[in-house]
């Protein structure tokens, strides 16, 4: 339930690596495309896709600097575009910080309420702590994606033994494909504290 917002959030990275090498590519001044940072990191990935079923591997260069970028790549998805994506995660460990998002409809997705009409869904309600819960929306055409999103963090419960511990430290990561000129993508950090039970912020 963890590798797959980290999955989610490496893809993100990786449209805006795109976004920025298209930017430069126009700019090198006679460098080559080999000069750009990579948009998928191939072989840090390659050790975490198994490769249990598969035939015993050729042990030539050629061969296994091959297969090293295939595992690498078996983790990325083609055909991975989203609209919209909010990642939420805190500092404390026994406590339950629910991500809400308020869908341009009014329809609010949350861990009661997991998928929407169109298209948008929000990943495992972690409750003892840390993180993260990921709203996720594809960008798969339909006018009634258009309109304000509304996010915000609630303090649902604490489960610590001490009142001591004081407030939760919450930060919001929000990837936001723009329509206007090109599709690029945009990225924004929010900070918040939360000490009260129930309460609940919007924080974009």
């Amino acid at each position: 339930e963890v590798e797959w917002p980290a999955l989610i959030l490496l893809h993100c990275v990786a449209d805006l690596v795109k976004d920025l090498n298209d930017d430069n590519i126009s700019n090198m001044d006679g460098l080559g495309p080999s000069s750009l940072p990579p948009e998928w990191p191939i072989s840090d990935l390659a050790p975490f896709q198994s490769f249990a079923d598969a035939p015993a591997p050729d042990t030539s260069t050629s061969t296994t600097q091959t297969n090293t970028q295939e595992q690498g790549l078996l983790l990325r998805c083609n055909t991975f575009d989203l609209a919209l994506m909010v990642w939420l995660g805190w500092d404390t460990d026994k406590t339950d910080i629910d991500l809400h998002v308020k869908e341009p409809s009014g329809n609010e997705v949350y861990y009661n309420n997991r998928n929407s009409d169109i298209g948008g869904n929000l990943s495992r309600d972690f409750t003892q702590g840390y993180g993260p819960e990921v709203y996720m929306l594809k960008d798969v055409g339909g006018e009634e994606k258009a309109g304000t999103y509304h996010i915000y963090a609630k303090y649902f419960a604490s489960h610590q033994d001490s009142l001591l511990t004081g407030a939760t430290s919450a930060v919001l990561w929000t990837f936001e494909k723009k329509r206007c000129g090109k599709n690029r993508k945009s990225v924004e950090f929010h900070n918040i504290r939360l000490d009260m039970h129930k309460e609940k912020k919007e924080v974009g």
